[in-house]
Formats: structure tokens, C-alpha cells, sequence
């Protein structure tokens, strides 16, 4: 079975699984950028609905049984209402209130595949590693990093996935042992 590391941007997600890649774990990094660069079509995918829902698919197509992955198919969800919450198309509330109408059906596609969601709880220090990665997609704003961890939140509830918080003040050194420990306790279940 697939593990997704997925959550708020910049939170030591990549930088984790770089480390267990060099481990020789098998590891599917590729988050969004990484994906535009290889298919630059997706670049407008947050203009263009099929877009969005094909580049969905193509991460569902992605994932690798026994491998963790950089990101995944909820991915595409979270940043759609991410966008459309700073857009103001959108409410956290809106959201909520549209998931509690749906089947809860829906869900369990996204629930089968397991997802540890990773929360920051520094947004400056966030925003800190998104100026200084520049990735070129990101809005580098502390508003957006709390909107993620919001909207990252919301779909855990709903897909039932792990929800792991990187404290304020906590070392980023220190972070990443923790997640990857908790990661390999998921790789043992």
C-alpha cells in the first residue's frame, strides 16, 4: 500500500523524504512544481477545470504500492479550495457545510490511500522556507500557510488521515526525526 506525506508547504515534508530515499526506501518525490515542470500544461490547471481533474487523475496514476510519496491526489483538492478561499469564490465554512451534503461515498476513495497530513504551526517560519525555496507557484503570504493548514485539516477529518503538527519553536532537525519516525511506524502497520 501507498503512504502520502501531504499537508501545508514548507512544513520538512520533501526534506524527510529525501532522507529516506537515501536509505534506499522507495520514494516518489514529485509535488506540483516538480509536476510542471514535466508537464507544463498543468502550470494552469487552477483556471481550467478539466485541468484540475486530470492532473487529480495523473496523481492517482502515480502512485506505487510500497512507496512513499511526495503529495497525492488530495492534494489537488486542498489547493483548489486553498485558491478559492484567497480568491474569495469560497468560505472554510462554505465547505464545510457542502462536505456534510455529500456522500460519504465520496470520501472513501481518497480514505483508502494512506495520508499523513503534516500542519505548520509557525506560519512566519513557513513563509520563512517558501521565500527561500521559491518554487514559483507559492503565494507568500502567512494567510496562506493558516488557510492550508485549515483546509488540510478539514480533509483529514474526512479521509481520516494522521494529522501530524510541527510546533512553533520546535528544531527543524529535531521535526524531521519525529516524522520520519512516525512515518516508519506507518511503513510497519
Amino acid at each position: 500500500m501507498a503512504l502520502i506525506l501531504d499537508g501545508t508547504g514548507c512544513s520538512g515534508k520533501t526534506s524527510m523524504l529525501q532522507k529516506f530515499a537515501s536509505e534506499r526506501f522507495k520514494v516518489i518525490i514529485g509535488d506540483y512544481a516538480e509536476d510542471c515542470i514535466q508537464y507544463g500544461s498543468f502550470k494552469n490547471k487552477n483556471n481550467d477545470n478539466v485541468l484540475e481533474l486530470t492532473y487529480m487523475l495523473f496523481q492517482f496514476g502515480e502512485l506505487r504500492p510500497n512507496a512513499l510519496h511526495d503529495r497525492g491526489p488530495l492534494s489537488s483538492l486542498a489547493y483548489r479550495m486553498v485558491h478559492d478561499i484567497l480568491n474569495g469564490k469560497h468560505t472554510l465554512h462554505e465547505f464545510e457545510v457542502l462536505f456534510t451534503q455529500l456522500p460519504p461515498e465520496i470520501w472513501s476513495v481518497l480514505g483508502q490511500v494512506k495520508t499523513l497530513i503534516v500542519i505548520e504551526q509557525d506560519p512566519t517560519g513557513a513563509l520563512e522556507r517558501m521565500i527561500l525555496r521559491n518554487n514559483g507557484i507559492d503565494i507568500m503570504t502567512e494567510a496562506y500557510v493558516e488557510i492550508q493548514n485549515a483546509v488540510f485539516r478539514l480533509l483529514a477529518r474526512y479521509t481520516n488521515a494522521e494529522v501530524i503538527t510541527h510546533e512553533k519553536d520546535q528544531p527543524m532537525d529535531e521535526w524531521i526525526q519525529m516524522l520520519q519516525e512516525r512515518v516508519k511506524f506507518h511503513l510497519t502497520q
